[in-house]
Protein backbone atom coordinates (compact mmCIF):
# COMPACT_ATOMS: atom_id res chain seq x y z
CA UNK A 1 0.00 0.00 0.00
CA UNK A 2 1.14 3.64 -0.74
CA UNK A 3 -0.17 6.44 1.70
CA UNK A 4 -1.75 9.16 -0.21
CA UNK A 5 1.12 11.70 0.62
CA UNK A 6 3.36 9.74 -1.49
CA UNK A 7 1.38 8.78 -4.24
CA UNK A 8 0.03 12.40 -4.44
CA UNK A 9 4.10 13.69 -4.74
CA UNK A 10 4.59 11.50 -7.94
CA UNK A 11 0.79 12.33 -9.28
CA UNK A 12 -1.90 15.11 -9.04
CA UNK A 13 -4.21 12.84 -9.99
CA UNK A 14 -5.71 8.91 -9.94
CA UNK A 15 -6.13 9.70 -13.85
CA UNK A 16 -2.49 10.90 -14.01
CA UNK A 17 -1.67 7.76 -12.62
CA UNK A 18 -3.65 5.68 -15.04
CA UNK A 19 -2.16 7.44 -17.94
CA UNK A 20 1.42 6.92 -16.69
CA UNK A 21 0.66 3.32 -16.33
CA UNK A 22 -0.63 3.35 -19.62
CA UNK A 23 2.23 5.19 -21.78
CA UNK A 24 4.57 2.75 -19.76
CA UNK A 25 2.55 -0.51 -21.09
CA UNK A 26 3.05 1.20 -24.52
CA UNK A 27 6.68 1.87 -24.60
CA UNK A 28 7.15 -1.40 -23.01
CA UNK A 29 4.80 -3.23 -25.67
CA UNK A 30 6.73 -1.43 -28.82
CA UNK A 31 10.06 -2.29 -27.98
CA UNK A 32 9.44 -5.69 -26.84
CA UNK A 33 7.51 -5.59 -30.68
CA UNK A 34 10.93 -4.43 -31.81
CA UNK A 35 12.99 -7.06 -30.18
CA UNK A 36 10.77 -9.62 -31.41
CA UNK A 37 10.68 -8.90 -34.85
CA UNK A 38 14.67 -8.06 -34.91
CA UNK A 39 16.23 -10.32 -37.87
CA UNK A 40 13.39 -11.94 -38.65
CA UNK A 41 11.08 -12.00 -42.10
CA UNK A 42 8.21 -9.18 -41.04
CA UNK A 43 5.79 -11.43 -42.96
CA UNK A 44 6.03 -14.53 -41.09
CA UNK A 45 3.00 -15.28 -39.27
CA UNK A 46 4.68 -16.58 -36.31
CA UNK A 47 6.20 -13.37 -35.71
CA UNK A 48 3.00 -11.55 -35.67
CA UNK A 49 1.68 -14.01 -33.32
CA UNK A 50 4.29 -13.88 -31.30
CA UNK A 51 4.20 -9.77 -31.60
CA UNK A 52 0.27 -9.68 -30.70
CA UNK A 53 1.16 -12.36 -27.88
CA UNK A 54 3.35 -10.26 -26.39
CA UNK A 55 1.01 -7.64 -26.27
CA UNK A 56 -1.43 -9.95 -24.13
CA UNK A 57 1.35 -10.59 -21.91
CA UNK A 58 1.66 -6.78 -21.19
CA UNK A 59 -1.15 -6.21 -20.51
CA UNK A 60 -1.49 -8.83 -17.67
CA UNK A 61 2.03 -7.86 -16.38
CA UNK A 62 0.36 -4.45 -16.19
CA UNK A 63 -3.28 -5.30 -14.93
CA UNK A 64 -4.35 -3.14 -17.56
CA UNK A 65 -7.06 -5.23 -18.51
CA UNK A 66 -8.67 -4.05 -14.91
CA UNK A 67 -7.63 -0.60 -15.66
CA UNK A 68 -9.26 -0.36 -19.03
CA UNK A 69 -12.64 -1.78 -17.17
CA UNK A 70 -12.01 0.76 -14.81
CA UNK A 71 -11.73 3.73 -17.14
CA UNK A 72 -14.97 2.45 -19.32
CA UNK A 73 -16.87 4.07 -16.40
CA UNK A 74 -15.41 6.79 -15.73
CA UNK A 75 -16.39 10.40 -17.26
CA UNK A 76 -13.27 11.95 -17.40
CA UNK A 77 -12.64 13.31 -20.68
CA UNK A 78 -8.78 12.74 -20.63
CA UNK A 79 -8.13 9.74 -19.48
CA UNK A 80 -10.90 8.29 -21.89
CA UNK A 81 -8.96 10.09 -24.78
CA UNK A 82 -5.94 8.65 -23.93
CA UNK A 83 -7.24 4.98 -23.77
CA UNK A 84 -8.61 5.70 -27.37
CA UNK A 85 -5.26 7.10 -28.51
CA UNK A 86 -3.82 3.84 -27.12
CA UNK A 87 -6.37 1.73 -29.01
CA UNK A 88 -5.97 3.69 -32.36
CA UNK A 89 -1.69 3.28 -31.95
CA UNK A 90 -2.70 -0.53 -31.54
CA UNK A 91 -4.60 -0.69 -34.62
CA UNK A 92 -2.28 1.72 -36.78
CA UNK A 93 0.28 -0.90 -35.78
CA UNK A 94 -1.61 -3.81 -36.85
CA UNK A 95 -2.49 -2.23 -40.02
CA UNK A 96 1.10 -0.88 -40.95
CA UNK A 97 3.35 -3.43 -39.86
CA UNK A 98 6.08 -4.97 -41.46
Amino acid sequence: NVSKGTFYNHFTSKNECLIAILEESREVTVNRRFEVAMNEDPTDFNVLVKQISLLLRVNREHNLLEIFESISGFKDAELKEVLEKHTIQELDWLANRR
